[in-house]
């Protein structure tokens, strides 16, 4: 009996052995990283041209919000869909915006900031899935931050020859122009982000 047991334990310790080193084997996630598994790269989109990042930004992040809250519609949004709820000709992005369709309302606000930092960014992440857009006056260009894992940011970059895919933070423009992720977060002068939204759900997001 006791030879039997002592071997049972053996095997019971090996087994478990293995079963953390399988686990070892898959990456931690933190921060939202559900939110890079729900919102696909189609809602990515480019800039209609130069000078309205700030807008086409605004756009992935409203087509987002739609995606999440199983509204179908979110796919047809574009940077002329919302122009005018949104953008002040001669002028760019209204600080505060409302944008209204057809069992759609979402409203967008502003903060101007002195940098943000890792875990205040990674923090508002988690309240907003649908991605925070961030612009940084000394490039200047916006982007659509989306998740955060393993202490990287994502995004969505609408500039040319970079948009249409997450990528990370420091493969955007703004890394082209600023660098390391540190010295972009340094130099981000001011965020957008979804402060209430009222959405008609029409579709079941996949699981």
């Amino acid at each position: 009996m006791v030879v039997f047991d002592s071997r049972r334990r053996r095997s019971a310790i090996s087994l478990l052995l293995a079963i953390v080193m399988v686990l070892s084997l898959f990456p931690v996630f933190t921060g939202t990283a559900e939110a890079a598994q729900m919102v696909p790269e189609e809602v990515a989109i480019a800039q209609s041209q130069s000078g309205t990042c700030t807008l086409a930004s605004a756009a992935m992040m409203i087509r987002a919000r739609m995606y999440l809250s199983g509204n179908s519609k979110w796919s047809s949004i574009t940077e002329h869909d919302i122009r005018g709820d949104v953008w002040l000709e001669g002028a760019g992005i209204y600080y505060s915006w409302t944008y209204t369709t057809v069992g759609v309302i979402i409203t967008g606000d502003h903060e101007d900031v002195s940098g943000l930092g890792e875990s205040q960014l990674a923090s508002m992440l988690k309240r907003h899935p649908e991605g925070i857009e961030i612009h940084c006056a000394s490039v200047p260009h916006a982007v659509l931050v989306t998740d955060y894992i393993d202490g990287v940011f994502y995004c969505f970059d609408p500039a040319q020859y970079y948009s249409g895919h997450r990528i990370p933070l420091t493969a955007s423009w703004l890394g082209e122009k600023l660098g390391s992720q540190s010295s972009i977060l340094t130099s981000i002068t001011s965020y957008w982000y979804i402060s209430s939204y009222s959405i008609q759900p029409d579709t079941a997001i996949p699981t």
